[in-house]
């Protein structure tokens, strides 16, 4: 596959990806190549005032979208649980870590708790997401890139995520997102977004 796509990209004018990462690997397996990236999702969206109508105050969830017949969808939520949920339990007992997207199987049912809630397909995620004050998506593995992220970034409510989760995407660590690999950190992160109010409001404006 990799010989016929180079051998097709010296055939045609204009390359387009929807990636910054993914345009990088074409221009060094086709170094004359022009290559465009144009972003596969768009958005016709006004703000709706976030601030005054989901106050910061009234979201309590984090919150971890994703269709789940995807495997790396299923290990970012067993990772989350396993390396990062019960680290901040004890100091926001309040949280809950909401989870939605199609096709969930067994074994995250299994994982339901008082403070872990399992949704399941949810046809809109708009009641989902103004619950939301930190979204997470602690990504292994996966390619392209992840309209999750941009879906939360678009509804104002600020990303903790992976280096992988953000490839293509080039959010600005601790500006526009929070990106981290080290599970330590991803916790204290996540733990510092969702109790400063400052910081939440800078991000969610970003």
């Amino acid at each position: 596959m990799k010989k016929l796509r180079s051998k097709s990209s010296q055939n045609v004018d204009l390359i387009l990806t929807p990636s910054v990462y993914e345009a990088q690997i074409i221009g060094k397996i086709v170094p004359n190549s022009k290559v465009l990236v144009i972003l596969p999702v768009f958005f016709d969206f006004t703000s709706d005032d976030f601030e005054e109508k989901h106050p910061f105050e009234n979201r309590m969830d984090i919150f971890f979208l994703g269709g789940f017949g995807h495997p790396p969808n299923v290990d970012a939520v067993r990772w989350f649980v396993s390396n990062i949920f019960s680290k901040i339990c004890e100091r926001l007992p309040r949280m809950i870590f909401c989870i939605a997207g199609s096709n969930p199987p067994p074994e995250l049912y299994a994982l339901q708790d008082d403070g872990i809630v399992v949704k399941g397909y949810a046809k809109d995620l708009r009641p989902l997401f103004k619950r939301a004050r930190v979204f997470v998506a602690p990504l292994w593995y996966g390619a392209g890139i992840k309209v999750k992220i941009l879906i939360s970034t678009i509804h104002g409510v600020p990303v903790i995520t992976t280096s992988i989760g953000n490839e293509g995407l080039n959010l600005k660590d601790g500006q526009e997102a929070f990106i981290g690999d080290d599970p330590e950190m991803f916790a204290v992160r996540m733990v510092e977004v969702y109790t400063n109010k400052n910081l939440w409001y800078q991000l969610s404006q970003k």
